[in-house]
């Protein structure tokens, strides 16, 4: 990301369903350390900007 926008706004992103929930879905983040728990806020916030591009 840069500036709040996603970078390449034409990338398509692509994890496995198992990393998609890990990173994104919150439910991980309550039981993960404090430094990965600052991770899953990052890929929430990224993955946000580049799904707002493709819809």
């Amino acid at each position: 990301m840069a500036h709040g926008n996603a970078v390449l706004a034409n990338a398509k992103l692509r994890l496995s369903h198992t990393e998609a929930d890990y990173w994104l879905s919150g439910t991980s983040k309550p039981r993960a350390s404090a430094f990965l728990a600052s991770f899953s806020d990052a890929a929430r916030a990224a993955m946000a900007r580049y799904q707002a591009a493709h819809h």
